[in-house]
């Protein structure tokens, strides 16, 4: 990954580290997600003298799936239902108990980062 050419986030498909830009974590400081963790990253070129913060975004994993959701035959998920008196405060949450790393997003920070202009 380039420094010159990062954008306001990265997921790391290995390793589900998802890594966000500091512009995003001001506006995820600013809806006061206390229940996300972060760790700062600063990614560095040495010979253009350039350096970006970051910010490894650490997602919690929810056992919150509905009754009502339906797999396929594989075990994938063919429909996720979500048991929102399962989720309590979490605004950003992956989905335990599936094959599939799904992150789920409240409402209130998806319309937050329409607004930002998030690449």
């Amino acid at each position: 990954m380039s420094i010159s050419t990062l954008s306001d986030y990265s997921i790391s498909a290995n390793t589900f580290k998802i890594y966000i830009s500091d512009k995003l974590y001001r506006i995820f400081s600013v809806l006061s997600i206390n229940s996300m963790l972060y760790k700062p990253i600063v990614f560095a070129n040495v010979k253009k003298m350039k350096q970006d913060l970051y910010w490894l975004f650490i997602l919690r994993n929810i056992n919150c799936l509905s009754g009502k959701s339906e797999f396929n035959v594989d075990g994938s998920v063919n429909k996720l239902v979500i048991d929102s008196s399962k989720v309590g405060c979490y605004k950003v949450f992956k989905v335990k108990g599936i094959a599939e790393d799904f992150i789920i997003l409240d409402e209130d920070i998806v319309v937050a980062l329409s607004g930002a202009n998030a690449t």
